[in-house]
C-alpha cells in the first residue's frame, strides 16, 4: 500500500488529473502545441514504432516530451510509473485502458 507524504505548507496540495481533467487541452513546447486529455483511455500502435521516456514526475513532463517529437499523434502518459509512451502517426488509435491517460496531440 501506498503512503502519501505530507506536503510543505506553501504547496497547494495535489490535485489528481483524472478522470476530472478529461477534455482538457494542455500546452506545451515552444510553439505551445497544444494536446487533448482522454482519461483511462490509450493509445495502441506496434511495439517497435513507440518511444518510450521513463521516470517523468508529472503529465507535464510528459506532454513536454510528446511535443518534442514532431512526428507523433500523441502519447500515453502512466502516472503510476512515470512513463510516456510516445506514438507516430502510424498509430492503430484509443482504446479504453484504465491505468492510462491519453494525450491527442491536436494539429
Amino acid at each position: 500500500m501506498n503512503s502519501v507524504l505530507p506536503r510543505p505548507q506553501d504547496l497547494l496540495p495535489e490535485i489528481p488529473f483524472c478522470p476530472t481533467n478529461d477534455g482538457t487541452i494542455l500546452y506545451s513546447g515552444s510553439e505551445k502545441t497544444p494536446f487533448k486529455v482522454h482519461c483511462d483511455t490509450c493509445y495502441f500502435s506496434s511495439v517497435e514504432l513507440v518511444k518510450s521516456v521513463s521516470n517523468l514526475d508529472s503529465i507535464d513532463a510528459c506532454v513536454q516530451a510528446c511535443a518534442d517529437s514532431s512526428e507523433t499523434v500523441g502519447c500515453n502518459w502512466f502516472a503510476e510509473t512515470g512513463e510516456c509512451r510516445i506514438h507516430p502517426y502510424s498509430t492503430e488509435g484509443l482504446g479504453s485502458l484504465k491505468e492510462c491517460t491519453a494525450l491527442e496531440r491536436i494539429r
